[in-house]
């Protein structure tokens, strides 16, 4: 089977899923042995400190050796990330069908890749990353208004408007 890129879409948003040729998916596993699927959940902007982001993995395998197919899963996991996001790693030992679906947004105003479905054919490492965009893309300061009286005379300095700050990540 060829590997190839699975580009879902979901609600307006899309997910992208990557296979990329690596000499060895996984520590302890012998290469060529096993395929690693890893989800990393990504916060864009400020997200609420108490903000929770929960992702659904399932990945289902067949065995079609006998006269009847048995499916059976191999990945039932509930991921739960809190405001900084984070990232899982899943070893697969044989080929499986998964879906990722977030269920719990964290009141994101922009979700990028908030569903969809890989095939783990071969052994690789396969990546998948969901994005929550928060408004504020960054860090936010106001300076309020301040009025000063000195001798009878009054000065009122208007409040500066808010600067937002957006981080420039280069990697």
């Amino acid at each position: 089977m060829k590997l190839r890129p699975l580009i879902a879409a979901a609600g307006g948003a899309a997910l992208l899923v990557t296979g990329l040729v690596a000499g060895s998916p996984s520590a302890g596993a012998g290469e060529g042995s096993s395929a690693t699927l890893t989800v990393t959940k990504t916060v864009q902007g400020q997200a609420p400190a108490d903000a929770e982001f929960v992702i659904q993995v399932y990945c289902e395998s067949v065995d079609d050796s006998g006269e009847v197919p048995i499916v059976f899963p191999v990945v039932d996991e509930v991921l739960v990330f809190g405001a900084q996001g984070g990232s899982e790693q899943f070893v697969l030992f044989q080929e499986a069908e998964c879906s990722v679906n977030e269920t719990v947004d964290g009141g994101a105003e922009q979700i990028i890749g908030d569903g969809g479905a890989v095939s783990v054919e071969n052994p690789t490492r396969y990546e998948l990353e969901i994005i929550n965009v928060f408004s504020g893309g960054g860090t936010t300061s106001t300076t309020a208004a301040s009025t000063t009286t000195t001798g009878g005379a009054t000065t009122t300095t208007a409040a500066a408007e808010a600067a937002v700050v957006t981080p420039r990540f280069t990697g």
